[in-house]
């Protein structure tokens, strides 16, 4: 049976954590432009949405759009994968949903924007099946990568991978990234010439 509390954030919302293997992200109420800690290199409409129980487990995270997942959480992904990983290179992709092409669009920013590793991010514009993206990941030299893909009911999952293209565990960064995010703690970069780039290329 899963323990549980509540931990309020600065910026207006609230992270339910659970000792088991999930975590609730926060709810955004209070758009603030460069908001506080996770979003301050974010436009509003990147980190704004009511989000109420997304959770990160099994390899990354899942939610129904908009009532329990929002594209900001895409952003605070990417940037934490990157610190996780220690990533100058990672890649991301898609099923070509309209909705996760929006989520990869964040999730490329957020990776760019974390810390000092100045990351460069390959963005596959094509629809991208899992095992496509093993393909490519490899033949860029075994990268961080994630693939979001969503439902026709609209629940999105955004699924993370190291750099040996294994979904992403516990041990190799799950729990890592949920403490990151439950302690407002989301990468943001050191200053200007700390930013990464975006490339966008086909999956093949």
């Amino acid at each position: 049976m899963a323990h549980e509390y509540t931990l309020a954030l600065p910026f207006g919302g609230a992270v339910l954590i659970a000792y088991t293997s999930w975590i609730a992200f926060p709810a955004v109420h209070r758009p603030h432009g460069r908001a506080a800690s996770c979003a301050r290199t974010t436009q509003a409409s990147d980190v704004t949405g009511a989000c109420s129980k997304p959770v990160i487990r099994d390899g990354g995270a899942t939610g129904h759009h908009p009532s329990q997942i929002h594209a900001g959480v895409a952003w605070w992904l990417g940037a934490c994968l990157v610190v996780t990983q220690k990533a100058s290179h990672l890649v991301v992709a898609h099923d070509g949903e309209a909705i996760s092409t929006q989520y990869a669009t964040r999730f490329a920013r957020g990776a760019i924007n974390a810390l000092h590793y100045k990351c460069l991010v390959t963005a596959l514009q094509d629809p991208t099946e899992p095992d496509e993206l093993g393909l490519v990941t490899a033949d860029l030299g075994s990268v961080p990568s994630a693939h979001i893909s969503t439902t026709p009911s609209a629940e999105v999952t955004v699924a993370l991978f190291d750099a040996d293209g294994k979904p992403l565990t516990e041990e190799s960064g799950l729990a890592a990234i949920r403490d990151l995010i439950a302690q407002d703690r989301v990468p943001i970069p050191v200053n200007d010439a700390a930013r990464g780039t975006i490339e966008y290329r086909g999956k093949a």
